[in-house]
C-alpha cells in the first residue's frame, strides 16, 4: 500500500519467512530475504510498482532502492511518451477516418440526388449511412402534424436488418432527445449511458444516442438518429459531427425533391 501510494520500500528479512501483503515469485516456496519496490509514476500519480528480490540476506542498501527508483523514473517517463504516441497516432487515424468519410458523404448525396422516390430514397439513405458512412444503426423519422409526433421512414432493427418503419409512431415529448432538439433549435444532442430504443420507442439497452435534426430553415421536419447497440462501441464526437452533417444533407435534399414533386403536378 505505501509502494502505490508513492513510497520506495526496503525489506531485509533474516529468516525466509511468508509476510501477509508480500507475494513470491521464482521458487514459491522459498521467500525471498532482500525485497525492494518502488513506484512506477506517470505525471506524478503512482501507476505500477518495480520490485528487486533475493534470496540472499542484506543483498541491497538504502543506495540500490535509490537507484532503483531512478530506473522507475525512467520507465514512467517512457510510459508516459509511449501513451502519448499512441493518442496521437490514434488521433492522426481518427481524422483521416474523418476526412475518408467527408469525402463519402459527398458521392452518398450524389447518388440520393438521382432518386425521386421518397420510399426508395429513405431507405437508401439508411443503406448508404451504413455502408458508406459507417454508422451502426440508423433511423428516420418526419414530425407529424401533431409536433409531439414522429413518422418512420426506414432504420436498422435490433438483428443490424433494415426495416421498413413508416407504419411506427413515436413521441417527441419535452425530455426526450428529439423533443428537446425541437424546442431549443439546435442540430445535434447526444447522450452517453442513455437507453436505447426500437421502433416502437421501448428502451431495450443502455448506450450512445446521438440524433441530428433536419430542418426547413427554422422549422424542425425530422430527425435522423444513430446508436452503438450492434457495435457496442463508443459514439466518437466526429461520428456525432458527421451525423450532423448526413441529416443536413438528407433535409436540404427531402426538400428539394418536394418542391420538383409539386412543379410536376
Amino acid at each position: 500500500r505505501e509502494v502505490l501510494e508513492g513510497k520506495p520500500s526496503l525489506h531485509l528479512r533474516e529468516k525466509p519467512v511468508p509476510e501477509p501483503g508480500f507475494s513470491p515469485f521464482g521458487d514459491v516456496d522459498r521467500p525471498g530475504l532482500s525485497l525492494m519496490f518502488v513506484p512506477i509514476r506517470e505525471r506524478g500519480e503512482p501507476v505500477a510498482i518495480l520490485s528487486i528480490q533475493s534470496y540472499q540476506p542484506h543483498a541491497y542498501t538504502e543506495e540500490d532502492l535509490h537507484t532503483l527508483q531512478a530506473l522507475a523514473d525512467h520507465c514512467g517517463g517512457a510510459l508516459e511518451r509511449i501513451r502519448a504516441e499512441e493518442a496521437l497516432r490514434e488521433t492522426q487515424a481518427a481524422e483521416q477516418l474523418f476526412q475518408e468519410r467527408l469525402l463519402a458523404l459527398h458521392d452518398v448525396r450524389n447518388e440520393l440526388t438521382g432518386i425521386d422516390d421518397l420510399g426508395a430514397y429513405w431507405r437508401r439513405a439508411i443503406e448508404l449511412g451504413r455502408e458508406r458512412l459507417g454508422f451502426d444503426r440508423l433511423g428516420l423519422w418526419l414530425l407529424g402534424e401533431d409536433s409531439n409526433t414522429c413518422v418512420g421512414t426506414f432504420g436498422v432493427g435490433e438483428t443490424g436488418v433494415i426495416r421498413d418503419e413508416r407504419h411506427r409512431c413515436v413521441r417527441c415529448d419535452a425530455g426526450t432527445l428529439m423533443g428537446d432538439l425541437a424546442a431549443s433549435g439546435r442540430h445535434l444532442g447526444v447522450r452517453r449511458a442513455a437507453p436505447l430504443y426500437n421502433d416502437q420507442g421501448q428502451p431495450i439497452a443502455v448506450g450512445d444516442h446521438a440524433i441530428a435534426a433536419l430542418f426547413d430553415g427554422t422549422r424542425v421536419t425530422g430527425f435522423l438518429s444513430a446508436d452503438n447497440l450492434l457495435s457496442q462501441q463508443p459514439l466518437t464526437d466526429r461520428q456525432c459531427e458527421l451525423l450532423a452533417l448526413y441529416g443536413s444533407a438528407l433535409a436540404n435534399l427531402y426538400l428539394r425533391k418536394l418542391a420538383l414533386a409539386e412543379l410536376r403536378e
